[in-house]
């Protein structure tokens, strides 16, 4: 008597997606992500750290940066 083995049914993935298109509209958010906001925030770091402390102290505490920071904190705490 002849023992015979099979191979089980390969299980395809055929059921629906609740969001249809996720890994393509998830590729599109990271590539506007790094655009918009990573590239400047890191452009941003670079250009403040080829200034010295002493500029860079003198930057801080510019009365118009103190007014911009005042603005942005003021402004996030209040929504």
């Amino acid at each position: 008597m002849a023992v015979t083995l099979t191979q089980p049914a390969v299980k395809t993935n055929t059921a629906r997606r609740i969001l249809p298109g996720f890994g393509l509209s998830l590729g599109y958010t990271i590539f506007y992500l790094c655009l918009i906001v990573l590239i400047p925030l890191s452009t941003m770091f670079f250009k403040a750290a080829a200034l010295s402390p002493a500029k860079f102290a003198a930057v801080i505490g510019d009365p118009r940066t103190v007014a911009a920071f005042k603005l942005s904190f003021g402004t996030s705490a209040l929504a």
